[in-house]
């Protein structure tokens, strides 16, 4: 099996809210996948169905070889899951309630008990396992959180807005911690943060009004289109611009002052992507603008807009 999720024609309704409407989705048994959408467009839903928490009206989960429902949620230690509002028990011990959610996950307590200080070490949180929850930063808590989801090396982890509040240097160090954890399984993260999901992220799916409308592989979402963007320091001169547009190649350029973003287009018939980006940074260079950025193709952020608008 290729896969550990396959998701097949689900659709769900809330009286007359259509949450679901006939989405299809797999995740590889490897790696890091995204799940984005608008607020409203049912992830929330599917990660329900998915856990078990939530009947699909019509469809098919498979977790593994087991098909998922209410009735027969995913077998234990199969999924383990972030929630974007996750709490622990202030009255107890990090380690304890961690131990308890091995226990749940159909490890003995002494197993358990061990998982617990792994997935802690993982995090570089060993000394929080006498700790109780109201003692750790934001940060921390988001760490712990982060750990309970791999407890017991789940096949599958589904991780809802995994960087959500903390400040920029927490944030970075979640999104290394992920990557240091890619060989532990399947990660699905859904997050509004769109220029992390792709830094991180290998495939991508595109949920809007309760329908999958795209989901491809990450380099070819962002990298279909032909167009090269240049963050530059300050406005492009007339020289650069001229430059540019003499290219055999190029078709359009244009400038967002509200970015300082530069696009060029340019016709993919006539050049290779990597050759133009080449003849694009020799022009830059050549009439001396300052750039910090240069990306091949739309970002995620652009293609998300273009889908689901």
């Amino acid at each position: 099996m290729l896969h550990i999720l396959e998701v097949e024609g689900v659709s769900r309704s809330f009286g007359s809210l259509r949450a679901l409407n006939d989405v299809s989705w797999s995740v590889p048994k490897r790696g890091i996948h995204g799940l984005v959408g608008p607020n409203g467009a049912g992830k929330t839903t599917l990660y329900g169905i998915v856990c078990g928490f939530l009947a699909a009206d019509e469809g098919l989960v498979r977790v593994g070889s087991a098909t998922v429902s209410t009735s027969t949620p995913p077998v234990a230690g199969t999924v383990g899951v972030l929630p974007q509002d996750g709490m622990l028990p202030e009255h107890l011990p990090v380690g304890a309630t961690l131990t308890h959610y091995g226990r749940l996950g159909g490890l003995d307590k002494k197993t358990a008990g061990g998982e617990a200080r792994r997935v802690l070490g993982l995090v570089g949180l060993e000394d929080a396992f006498t700790k109780k929850p109201k003692t750790l930063s934001h940060g921390m808590f988001k760490r712990v959180a982060i750990a309970q989801a791999f407890i017991g090396r789940p096949p599958l982890v589904l991780l809802d807005e995994p960087t959500a509040g903390l400040d920029p240097h927490a944030a970075r160090e979640i999104r290394a911690l992920l990557r240091g954890l890619r060989g532990e399984g399947s990660i699905v993260v859904s997050s509004h943060n769109l220029a992390e999901v792709e830094d991180l992220c290998d495939s991508v799916a595109i949920l809007d009004c309760g329908k999958v409308v795209r989901h491809d592989s990450m380099s070819d979402v962002v990298g279909e289109a032909a167009s090269i963007d240049v963050r530059l320091v300050g406005a492009p001169t007339e020289t650069l611009e001229s430059a540019l547009r003499a290219l055999h190649f190029v078709t359009g350029v244009s400038f967002n002052q509200d970015t300082d973003r530069l696009r060029i287009d340019f016709d993919a018939a006539r050049t290779e992507a990597l050759d133009a980006s080449h003849d694009v940074v020799g022009v830059l260079c050549e009439t001396r603008s300052a750039f910090q950025e240069l990306q091949v193709g739309s970002s995620l952020e652009d293609r998300f807009l273009e889908e689901t608008s």
